[in-house]
Parts: C-alpha cells; sequence; structure tokens
C-alpha cells in the first residue's frame, strides 16, 4: 500500500500582517539592532564525565567539525535559553541577557498572527529572526527590512509534506481512514514502484540505491499519514497532533472498551510507553561472574481484520472518524472538549491500573457535565448524564446507580488510597456510557457551541416536566 491521503487543506494566501503590527516590528526591530553590540568569546570549559556516562562509548566526532560560524548559549536548567550569539573568527554577534528577552518579544509578537503560526513553527521564526539581526548588525545596513524578510523566508519555506509515523504493535488487514489521516502499511510491490522512481529521478544512484536498506526496514510496517502544507518543523507537529488524535479515536472503539481487562498497547512508536522487549540480569551470589539475562516481552499485539473493523463500527467509530473531519471547521469550545476527551479515554483504556481509569473516567465526565467548580458533582453527573446517554427511565435509574457505585471507588482510591473491588462488568458498562455520551454531545454540535447551553436545555426540559 503506497501511503498517499489527500490533501485536506486550504491553499494559504499571501501574508499580510497588519499596517501597524508591521510599522511596529520594523520599528522595534531596528532599535533592537542599534543596541546590540560584539559581545566576548565564550569560555571554554571542558566537561568531566564521571560515573556510568563514563564507562559508555562515545564516538569522536571532532574530525566532522567544519569551520563556519557556531551559535552558542547559556541555558537554565529547564532548557530556556537566556542569551544567544554567533561566533566565528575571534568575533560573537547577537544578544546578551539583557537584549535576549526583548528579541524573544519581538519574535512572539510575529507568532501571535494567527496566518503565521498555523503554517510555521516557533523555533523556525527565532532562527530566521536572528539571521536578520545578525546580519543587520555586522552590514550596518538593512538591505531588507525585517518583516519582509520573514514573509518571505516564511513562504518560501512552505511546501506540501506527506507526513507518516510508525504504529506500534498494531496488525492490519486493509487501508484505515480515520479522520483526515490514513493507516497502512507497505506492501513489497509499492517499495519496488517506489524504487523505480527514486532511480529515475536519480540515475546517477543506482550504485548506492539506499532503497535496498529502505525496503527491509518498512515491508509490512504499519503507519499512520497526514498530508499537510507547512514550513517542515511546524508541518512534522502538525501532522503528529492529528495522527495522534485519530490512533487516539482507534482506541476508543478498541476492544477494551467491551472487554476492560484486555490490554491494548498500540501506538504511534513515539507515544508508547512499552519496549519491544524487557531484560533482567541476574546471577547466584556464589557466582557473580556468571550473568545470565532474561529477556520477554511485554506489548500486546492488536490485530483489525474485517471481524474486528465491523465491531469498532458497531462502537461508534464512524461519529468519531466524522467529528475529526470537521472538528477544525467548527472550532468551538464543545468541540474542543470533545477532543480532549478522546484523549483522556485512550490514555485511561491504555491504563492497565483499572482503579486509575476509574478516576480517569469521571475525570472526563466531569469536564462534559459540570457546569461550574461549585456544581455538586456526582449530582450532575447522575442527573446530566443519566439524561443525555438514554431516554428510558429504567435504564436512566440504572445509570444513576451505577454512576454512584463507580463514583465511590473514585472517591476511595483519590481521597484514602484504597482499592476496592471493581467489577468488570459495571466497568464496561461506564466505558459504554462515556462513549455514548461523547457521541451524543457530537450530535449537539450543529446547535450548540458550549456545554453549558446542552445543560441549561435540559435543565428547561426538567421544568417543563413539571
Amino acid at each position: 500500500m503506497y501511503l498517499y491521503v489527500l490533501a485536506n487543506y486550504k491553499k494559504n494566501n499571501l501574508i499580510k500582517l497588519p499596517e501597524k503590527r508591521v510599522e511596529y516590528l520594523n520599528k522595534e526591530s531596528l532599535r533592537i539592532v542599534s543596541e546590540m553590540k560584539e559581545l566576548p568569546l565564550p569560555k571554554n570549559k571542558p566537561s568531566i564525565i564521571k560515573g556510568s556516562a563514563k564507562e559508555k562509548k562515545v564516538d569522536d566526532w571532532t574530525h566532522k567539525v567544519v569551520d563556519a560560524p557556531v551559535r552558542t548559549s547559556n541555558v537554565l536548567i529547564t532548557g530556556e535559553r537566556v542569551d544567544w550569539k554567533e561566533c566565528y573568527e575571534g568575533k560573537c554577534y547577537g544578544f546578551d541577557k539583557v537584549l535576549y528577552p526583548e528579541f524573544l518579544k519581538l519574535v512572539k509578537t510575529v507568532e501571535r498572527e494567527k496566518t503565521i503560526n498555523s503554517i510555521v513553527s516557533h523555533k523556525f521564526l527565532l532562527s530566521k529572526s536572528f539571521d536578520w539581526f545578525v546580519k543587520a548588525y555586522k552590514d550596518k545596513e538593512y538591505s531588507i527590512n525585517y518583516t519582509d524578510f520573514i514573509v518571505n523566508e516564511i513562504e518560501n519555506s512552505v511546501q506540501e509534506y506527506l507526513i507518516q509515523f510508525p504504529v506500534l504493535y498494531l496488525e492490519i488487514e486493509g487501508n484505515i481512514n480515520i479522520g483526515k489521516t490514513k493507516i497502512g502499511y507497505y506492501t513489497k510491490e509499492n517499495l519496488e514502484q517506489l524504487e523505480k522512481q527514486y532511480l529515475f529521478r536519480y540515475p546517477d544512484r543506482k550504485d548506492d540505491n539506499t532503497y535496498k536498506v529502505i525496503k527491509k526496514h518498512l515491508q509490512g510496517e504499519v503507519f499512520i499519514a497526514y498530508v499537510v502544507k507547512a514550513e517542515k518543523r511546524k508541518a512534522k507537529q502538525i501532522a503528529f497532533e492529528e495522527c495522534s488524535l485519530a490512533i487516539d479515536a482507534l482506541k476508543l472503539c478498541s476492544i477494551t472498551t467491551e472487554i476492560p481487562n484486555y490490554k491494548i498497547s498500540f501506538d504511534i512508536d513515539s507515544r508508547t510507553k512499552e519496549n519491544l522487549s524487557n531484560k533482567v540480569i541476574y546471577s547466584e551470589i556464589s557466582k557473580p561472574d556468571a550473568l545470565i539475562f532474561d529477556f520477554f516481552r511485554k506489548p500486546n499485539e492488536y490485530k483489525i481484520d474485517k471481524k474486528e473493523w465491523q465491531l469498532m463500527q458497531r462502537r461508534q467509530l464512524k461519529d468519531f472518524h466524522e467529528f475529526l473531519l470537521k472538528k477544525d471547521e467548527i472550532s468551538s469550545e464543545l468541540s474542543r472538549l470533545i477532543v480532549n476527551s478522546i484523549k483522556k479515554y485512550a490514555s485511561a483504556i491504555s491504563n492497565f491500573n483499572l482503579h486509575q481509569r476509574v478516576v480517569d473516567l469521571f475525570t472526563i465526565m466531569e469536564s462534559l457535565l459540570l457546569k461550574d467548580d461549585n456544581s455538586p458533582i456526582i449530582d450532575s453527573l447522575c442527573k446530566y448524564g443519566s439524561k443525555l446517554v438514554f431516554k428510558k427511565i429504567e435504564d436512566r435509574k440504572y445509570a444513576i446507580t451505577l454512576l454512584k457505585k463507580m463514583y465511590s471507588i473514585r472517591s476511595a482510591m483519590v481521597h484514602h488510597a484504597k482499592r476496592k473491588e471493581i467489577d468488570l462488568i459495571e466497568l464496561k458498562r461506564l466505558q459504554l456510557i462515556v462513549i455514548i455520551l461523547l457521541t451524543q454531545l457530537i450530535k449537539k454540535l450543529d446547535t450548540h457551541s458550549t456545554k453549558n447551553s446542552i445543560l441549561l436545555e435540559i435543565d428547561e426540559q426538567i421544568l417543563k416536566a413539571y
């Protein structure tokens, strides 16, 4: 399967900053340049490696150093930069601890423009802005003002990318579309076709054909893909968010929703919390040199065949798929709450600690069903949850009883660190209540933009019933 996804983006218009903002940015950039000065060379402190780090083999890359300007910064223990300078041939230019915050404030002003922050990353803006300031200071002239330079750099950097992420511990029989993403896998035929295209484009690389290695690593591997138009680093960030949310939606409709103690491990490789394999080393005290390695594997492979796909559809996957397709156009408080709930639910059922899962499930319901911080929690969950999820009075009565019982498990865990016994059937029903609640809220997106308007509507219906 050649992972190709139809583009789902709107063509970007030329970036146009408000005139007053352009005037401010150009004036402020000139002021900052006027306050720049030559900075002292950094002091080279020899790093002393101790302990376990010293015992590890480290490759020597000093022979790879290129004679070119070097950018350096002092950073806090949290990783935040406090200054920034470029050094070359015994001279350094840039921003000291006093001027760097002003430079950063200027960049953040640019970043606040929605047409900009939606297509380029913060690091890109920082780097390109630094380029302009250093050149302006060294040349003592301004062949192009700051805003024109940044806009040109942005427009030249924006490309259309197909971003793919490996999905571990998942086997599929066919391609899966979730929202604007596609989950698929590479076949031998796909890779051979790509190899032919590659060699046609680069005929001089036949003797150094990288596809010999690529085919070995990609064939049969499952990937999730997304097409996005943006600067490269921003494109990766956007794609990761979209693909992560799609995987979360897939988890919502997995078998674990109906069988709570079924362990799911599949996820994007950088998000997974489980290793492909784990090891324990042990030896007898009397024979310390006889090391024995015990390797074991924890992750559980999840297979989506035709039967499982039908079951996932029955678990409302279509509703979540359609929600992901339109969520960007809706952009309301209610839609954002649903997105957060999808993420939270996926995290909850990936957690094999069932008591913590119960806590997380109620956190989701609280976010969706509480009017404010002063609302009585369990009363609100029972009142609004039962009416949104069920139509029959008998079902609503059962839901209220179940919610109160499961909430006592949550309270015992949170307030007293006690683990009450969990009935798996009741946990299954609690999970299904959360899923149905989400799908009901999705259906109300056309008429409601906030959760409070839905809750007020229920209050009015209750008043009319008497």
